[in-house]
């Protein structure tokens, strides 16, 4: 797949997950079952941990928090996988207030048509990265918000090349979502790590967030 067209794929799920598009699936279980979600995030919550033994990762993530799977038509483009964890509601049952305030994460997979070296998803991650300099200020699909990235980089994560980039989403209403993506992969996966939250609440969210990044791992 061409870098630009996985940007814009990747872009376009985000997007799509990220305004409460989705429902109940077949997952795996987390190891404690959440309890009654919270509208608002908290550093100091207590986290569990989501397992999916099929796409080989885990990671941790506020035991007060719901996660959910969207259905399986939900057309994400080229993922063949997606999961979240929001602070308010069910991932999929959210109105679109609660959907505009929410706090949340999510996974999605892909698979590659070969298995690659971490030398060769370092240089895929390089070409997104650029590409994303090209995708800023684009629309992926109609109706989808106006996007702005502000910063792009390539470091590591689950012991493997990561690319880490934030990027802004500014809404027809005016909101602004603030929006981190880690991109990585190992053998023939390629995995999208979103969290985000409104603008305002970017610095306050940001360390559970954070943590939530540094709790994911990739199983042989």
């Amino acid at each position: 797949m061409r870098a630009k067209a996985l940007v814009l794929a990747c872009l376009a799920g985000a997007l799509l997950l990220a305004s409460g598009c989705g429902g109940d699936g077949g997952v795996e279980t987390a190891e404690t079952p959440p309890a009654s979600p919270s509208p608002q995030a908290s550093s100091t919550s207590q986290l569990t941990t989501y397992t999916n033994e099929e796409w080989g990762f885990a990671l941790e993530y506020p035991a007060d928090w719901s996660q959910g799977d969207p259905p399986a038509g939900l057309q994400l483009g080229d993922v063949d996988f997606a999961t979240g964890f929001t602070s308010v509601g069910r991932l999929g049952e959210l109105s679109e207030a609660e959907a505009e305030e929410a706090t949340a994460a999510f996974v999605t997979g892909g698979r590659m048509p070969e298995e690659l070296s971490d030398s060769d998803f370092r240089a895929l991650l390089e070409e997104n990265a650029a590409a994303m300099e090209e995708a800023s200020g684009e629309m992926p699909t109609p109706g989808n918000p106006g996007i702005a990235f502000t910063r792009t980089e390539i470091t590591a994560l689950a012991g493997v090349p990561c690319l880490v980039a934030d990027m802004n989403a500014e809404y027809e209403q005016g909101s602004v979502r603030h929006m981190r993506f880690y991109m990585l992969g190992k053998g023939d996966v390629f995995y999208t790590l979103v969290v985000y939250t409104t603008e305002d609440r970017w610095a306050q969210d940001k360390a559970l967030l954070e943590s939530i990044a540094q709790s994911f791992v990739i199983h042989d």
